[in-house]
């Protein structure tokens, strides 16, 4: 609470990402029925006719997974890279308050390009990983690692969005 003059950009920050985070719940919510519809069969083996009444709940289940995990990974690429610029004003201000040198400015549009392209590169690095790892569901006895690695490098990435600016500083 001592240094007011940063709280314009930790509000235009959080501003952004609760727009993109409201967004992609809107677009969710709208389209929730339709994914669920989509993902349902029409029909069902006679063995698994006893199904017909959950499937669509299971199926409602499946979708929130889905749209949960997706959310998450368009909701920190994105909303870092268009709040990209308000954090890197903001961590310049820091530097400059603890007395190290100034990063050099940059307007808006070349502050937004920058982070879209370390956001873009990130996420391509990601998926190239992510995509590699599917191998191992190819190979009987260590299939069963896969999810423990997919799921350790995810954790990795998510916290590398929490310390992007910190460490670009």
């Amino acid at each position: 609470f001592k240094h007011t003059e940063l709280w314009g950009y930790a509000i235009w920050a959080f501003v952004t990402n609760f727009l993109v985070f409201a967004a992609l719940a809107l677009a969710l919510y709208l389209s929730f029925d339709t994914l669920v519809a989509k993902l349902t069969p029409a029909s069902l083996p006679g063995w698994l006719s006893w199904l017909k009444g959950a499937l669509p709940w299971v199926m409602g289940c499946v979708v929130l997974v889905l749209a949960a995990t997706i959310g998450l990974f368009l909701f920190t690429v994105i909303g870092n890279a268009i709040a990209g610029p308000f954090l890197e004003a903001m961590t310049s201000k820091m530097l400059v308050q603890l007395g190290e040198p100034a990063p050099p400015k940059r307007n808006f549009a070349n502050a937004l390009g920058r982070s879209l392209l370390n956001q873009g590169f990130k996420f391509l690095v990601f998926g190239t990983i992510q995509v590699a790892l599917l191998s191992c569901l190819l190979i009987p006895p260590i299939s069963f690692l896969h999810p423990f690695i997919s799921g350790a490098i995810t954790v990795f990435f998510l916290a590398l969005e929490c310390w992007d600016y910190p460490l670009e500083g």
